[in-house]
């Protein structure tokens, strides 16, 4: 391997990169973790050595089975067993002074589902974000609309999403009869 990051806990889901090759991770240490591969290589071999500083980590309130997906202006999403999907601007998790979040809460927004969020979100072109949950439901939850003031740093957005649930959806006439 070019270079090794050595998580908390267990890594289930899969990463995410973005622009600028940001490796994002979840594991069951409840943390979503970002980190800079550059930052890891050891400058005398070109190998980190199994290195546990991560760029920027974020807490959740639970398990992070779910991989996580990026939109267009560089939100992370990710789903945990604390029941949220959890929307994450890392350019505000940073600290000024060492460049890194040192285990920051603080969300963007954060969607409440009824149990677990094993999934992975998936966002579709408009910025919707859409995450199955443990309660049998698909849910597609808006971007907030709201100015950041208006919404203050830790939003629940519990009334915005639409939820599919598939035990809901029956067809017509039965293909055999």
């Amino acid at each position: 391997a070019v270079w090794m990051y050595r998580k908390g806990g267990s890594v289930f889901g899969g990463p995410a990169i973005d622009a600028s090759g940001v490796v994002y991770v979840g594991s069951l240490d409840k943390k979503l973790n970002g980190v800079a591969p550059s930052k890891l290589l050891d400058a005398e071999c070109g190998q980190s050595g199994g290195a546990t500083h991560a760029e920027w980590m974020y807490k959740t309130g639970g398990m992070v089975y779910s991989s996580p997906a990026i939109d267009a202006s560089g939100v992370v999403y990710v789903g945990s067993w604390d029941e949220k999907l959890h929307a994450v601007d890392p350019s505000k998790l940073l600290d000024a002074g060492c460049g890194q979040s040192c285990g920051a809460t603080h969300a963007e927004w954060m969607y409440t589902t009824g149990m677990m969020v094993y999934s992975s979100p998936a966002i579709d072109a408009s910025g919707v974000v859409y995450v199955g949950s443990n309660d049998y439901n698909l849910y597609a939850v808006p971007p907030p609309q709201l100015p950041d003031a208006e919404l203050g740093h830790r939003r629940h957005l519990s009334d915005s999403a639409l939820r599919f649930n598939p035990r809901c959806i029956l067809p017509r006439h039965h293909p055999h009869g």
